[in-house]
C-alpha cells in the first residue's frame, strides 16, 4: 500500500477573490495534512512578490476530488470539450481543468469563511489560515503587486 502524500498547491488571486489562477505546485511532499500546514505559510513567504494581490497555499491529497475539499462546486459553463468527452467525467489529477475545478470550488470555501467582499481587504491584513483534517489553506496579500 503506498502512503499517502499531501501536495500544496499555490494559486494567484485578484483582490475581490473572484478568479484564481494555478502558479505552481510546491516540489515537497508530505506524509500528513497537518506537516504541510507546517510550511504553508513559510512556502507562501516564496510568492510574496507574484504577479498577483493575493495568493493562496492549499494542501491536499492529491487523489480526493477537488470538490471533497472545496466544498459545493459553482455552477458554471463548462469548458470546451471534445464531442467524445463524457461530461460527467471528472478532469484527470493534475490536469489544468482539475486545477480550474479545484480554484473556483477553493474561492467559494474561502468566500463562505470570509466575513464578505466588503470587507476582504481588511479581513486579509493578516493571512487568513484554515486547517481541517483533509486539507488546509492559507491566504494572504501579497506586498509588491503592480
Amino acid at each position: 500500500m503506498q502512503a499517502m502524500l499531501i501536495m500544496m498547491t499555490i494559486f494567484g488571486c485578484d483582490d475581490s477573490l473572484t478568479q484564481c489562477e494555478y502558479v505552481d505546485t510546491a516540489a515537497t511532499r508530505y506524509e500528513t495534512v497537518a506537516q504541510c500546514d507546517a510550511a504553508l505559510e513559510t512556502s507562501l513567504a516564496r510568492y510574496d512578490k507574484a504577479d498577483y494581490p493575493t495568493v493562496i497555499a492549499v494542501c491536499q491529497d492529491p487523489d480526493k476530488p477537488p470538490q471533497m475539499l472545496a466544498g459545493a462546486m459553482p455552477d458554471q459553463s463548462p469548458v470546451a470539450t471534445s464531442p467524445s468527452t463524457d461530461s460527467t467525467d471528472e478532469p484527470p489529477l493534475g490536469s489544468i481543468a482539475m486545477l480550474r475545478n479545484f480554484a473556483e470550488g477553493l474561492l467559494t470555501s474561502i468566500r463562505a469563511t470570509l466575513p464578505s467582499n466588503e470587507t476582504i481587504s481588511a479581513a486579509l491584513a493578516k493571512p487568513v489560515h484554515v486547517v481541517t483534517n483533509s486539507y488546509s489553506w492559507v491566504i494572504r496579500k501579497t506586498t509588491s503587486f503592480h
